[in-house]
């Protein structure tokens, strides 16, 4: 008999028994997760976290494909919380975020405006031709240029990089790029300082690339982060990653 996967929340109590015990069952992961996460800021419980259900082999039996999709597995699409707890995330500051939607929506908008302007003239609506009229894939070019400067504003603002239990993604404009820690073969960092006017130090530059193995097919993940604390973001960042990969992953400075 086959069922469908549940997902505990286990707790272990700040006073009381030592031994996890299961606080609550739900059908759904993101449920279950919000119930921990709930858990774990009432200062009530020592540890929280969300587990697949463990069930008696004689009450029921899961399939293959069942119990494949309740945990991470190397070489799948699995959705994100697929990957676990999330344990670090980090996102363009504020400022960055409302410096780039200013810097780049009205030139998208001027060159929508303008796509709008020169079309109706191609038309011969807005104003009487001269002449023979303009090709009209000319309203093309400020058309693909006021898409490329929205784009580029809407992947901007959704990148988001997490560090999970059990690997690391990020989210962009295009979709999600996730790597378990054991599809890692190394990491590659860079810390460097952007100067004024190569005198005045303005702000530490952190990138980060987890490589993937050249043999799986999957594509590296690129962490970039503009703080003063660099170093100190390194260091947290390779902690998570090295506490729960099951082997140690070669960090190299590029």
């Amino acid at each position: 008999m086959s069922g469908t996967v549940k997902y505990q929340v286990v707790g272990t109590l700040l006073d009381g028994d030592p031994e996890p015990s299961v606080i609550a069952t739900f059908d759904d992961w993101e449920k279950a997760e919000q119930c921990a996460r709930f858990l774990r800021g009432g200062g009530k419980y020592r540890q929280v976290e969300v587990r697949p259900e463990l069930r008696d082999a004689a009450d029921t039996a899961l399939s293959d494909a069942e119990v494949l999709g309740s945990f991470p597995q190397a070489g799948l699409a699995e959705p994100e919380h697929e990957l676990g707890e999330v344990l670090f995330e980090r996102r363009h500051t504020v400022i960055n975020r409302v410096l780039v939607s200013l810097s780049l929506c009205p030139f998208a908008l001027f060159l929508a405006f303008l796509a709008t302007a020169w079309g109706l003239y191609v038309l011969g609506i807005l104003a009487p031709q001269q002449g023979p009229a303009p090709p009209w894939w000319s309203v093309l070019i400020p058309l693909g240029l006021a898409g490329l400067f929205a784009t580029a504003e809407w992947h901007y603002l959704r990148v988001r990089f997490r560090c999970h239990k059990f690997g690391v993604s990020k989210r962009g404009g295009f979709g999600t790029r996730r790597l378990r820690y054991e599809q890692i073969e190394r990491i590659k960092y860079k810390a460097e300082e952007t100067r004024l006017f190569y005198v005045i130090p303005i702000v530490r530059d952190l990138t980060m690339k987890f490589m993937p193995e050249p043999d799986q097919g999957l594509k590296k993940i690129v962490f970039h982060s503009n703080c003063w604390q660099a170093e100190d973001l390194l260091q947290e960042i390779t902690e998570i990653v090295q506490e729960h990969s099951q082997e140690r992953i070669p960090l190299d400075q590029y």
